[in-house]
């Protein structure tokens, strides 16, 4: 079997079916045919949801052979990881540092995707890669590598810096064998229990745990970032940043494998154009309109969809207000959302470039708002992110 693992709670299980639907729409190619085993980690499961599976596995069943199993998590599991950063709302995203435990002694290698992510390609050319003596095939990470754990070694402050070889834990290919030699579950927990600053929850845990020597790096296109069709800094444009080259970064924009779908579809109906020219969140809804057992379910929900509206507009004012060194305005746009109906409503014609800028500076706004930031936080990241879009945005 393909053993496939995603952690969702209840209200990210039709996300979720809408990613496996992508899996075995995909698997076309000439490799073996073997089940896909999909394992949901999740805290609770309700019976309508329970049931909504089986009508899912027997319908995909009929396209590919594959089963869903169901892995309900105790969180006193987690009680010694931090609850800060991506963990503040809850455990969940620690739950994939337990998946080897769900798996049958003779399993040599597993995969663990995030559920806002779109395949597009046959995911079974993953499972025939030769992993070697590597404890994972991995991605790396877009943005500046500066993130830190800081832990404390008996009475002694320390702090674990990260470089360029950071990766995204969005996707991972666990050689089974190596990461339990290597005690990756053990050494991540014992670390979480010493962290009191920890931003990036067990992807963090997982970079400092899993040595660069013992990664296989993957093509950008197995993860592709969806802002990237904003702009990406390659490291030829400049050290830090994304850890492939501009003809790497090329090759993954125009033919990527697998969507990360960070401006989530069901939040956003609107997001980043792709090569072709496509709004790339479009493509998460023609795949959710033929989900079978959830389709209707997500449907309704795409009725209701406003947040792409209210980011852009947001987006717009900050950029004018930031090219015209507008700092008070600036200010009334973090503490004042009187105007958020109609601002949300002038966003509706904005054209694709402006839309793709205007959303990364509508997320600072909303992000300044509920995280109380100052103004010349917002500003001075604000100015970064045009001056990095100007200058590096894909033409």
């Amino acid at each position: 079997m393909y053993h496939i693992f995603f952690t969702a709670d209840e209200n990210y299980i039709k996300f979720t079916s809408v990613l496996m639907t992508s899996i075995v729409k995909n698997a076309t190619k000439a490799y073996e045919k073997k089940p896909f085993c999909f394992h949901i980690l999740s805290d609770f499961i309700s019976d309508v949801t329970r049931k909504k599976l089986e009508i899912l596995q027997k319908t995909l069943s009929e396209i590919y052979p594959c089963e869903i199993k169901i892995h309900i998590q105790d969180n006193a599991k987690f009680d010694k990881f931090p609850s800060s950063g991506a963990a503040q709302n809850n455990k969940l995203s620690y739950y994939r540092l337990k998946m080897l435990s769900c798996l049958d002694d003779n399993v040599k290698t597993c995969l663990y995707l995030d559920s806002d992510m779109l395949v597009l390609e046959d995911l079974r050319e993953l499972f025939a890669l030769d992993l070697k003596d590597n404890i994972a095939a991995v991605v790396g990470d877009m943005g500046s590598k500066r993130a830190k754990i800081k832990f404390m070694e008996g009475s002694e402050k320390k702090t674990f810096y990260f470089d360029e070889n950071y990766f995204n834990a969005g996707l991972l290919l666990i050689n089974v064998k190596e990461y339990q030699k290597a005690q990756i579950e053990e050494r991540c927990e014992e670390l979480a229990s010493k962290c009191f600053y920890i931003k990036g929850a067990d992807q963090d845990l997982l970079n400092a745990c899993i040595e660069s020597k013992k990664r296989l790096k993957l093509d950008f296109a197995w993860n592709f970032f969806i802002n990237a069709y904003a702009y990406a800094i390659t490291k030829d444009d400049k050290l830090g940043y994304l850890n492939y080259t501009k003809e790497e970064f090329k090759h993954s924009f125009e033919s990527p494998k697998i969507l990360h779908l960070c401006f989530k579809p069901w939040k956003f109906l609107r997001s980043f154009n792709d090569s072709k020219g496509r709004n790339v969140n479009d493509l998460w809804w023609e795949e959710a309109a033929f989900t079978p057992a959830f389709s209707a379910e997500l449907l309704e929900l795409k009725r209701h969809i406003k947040d792409h509206l209210l980011y852009a507009g947001l987006g717009s004012l900050l950029y004018r207000y930031t090219k015209n060194f507008n700092v008070l305005k600036i200010v009334h746009l973090i503490k004042h959302q009187d105007e958020d109906l109609k601002i949300a409503q002038n966003a509706q014609n904005f054209n694709d470039k402006d839309f793709a800028l205007f959303l990364l500076l509508g997320e600072m706004v909303l992000h300044a708002r509920a995280k109380k930031k100052g103004v010349f936080s917002v500003f001075l990241k604000a100015l970064k992110c045009i001056s990095s879009y100007e200058k590096y945005a894909r033409r």
